[in-house]
């Protein structure tokens, strides 16, 4: 069994509601991209389920252990609070 123990995931719902919200300077990007102050361009395998499993599965990765990126729980002026990390850990879980 091949396993990947270090991947980043939000989901798209996530990403289009923190844009929508205007959090962390997250905007809606050209073709459906979201673009991170900072960044640029987010890579699309962060939101794209379907696209990273198709890479998994060409990969022959059998498990992901995946994360919210670092960014999305703290950053050096500020930290996520409870109610932000509940929904973190809800999307990240679904």
């Amino acid at each position: 069994m091949i396993v990947d123990i270090h991947a980043h995931i939000l989901t798209e719902t996530f990403l289009s509601e923190l844009a929508d919200e205007g959090a962390f300077g997250i905007e809606h990007g050209e073709n459906g991209a979201y673009v991170f102050p900072g960044y640029g361009p987010l890579d699309h395998w962060l939101y794209d389920i379907d696209a990273r499993i198709k890479s998994l599965s060409a990969r022959d990765i059998d498990l992901q252990l995946v994360a919210p990126p670092p960014r999305m729980v703290s950053h050096a002026t500020w930290s996520a609070d409870v109610e932000f990390a509940r929904r973190l850990d809800r999307q990240t879980a679904d």
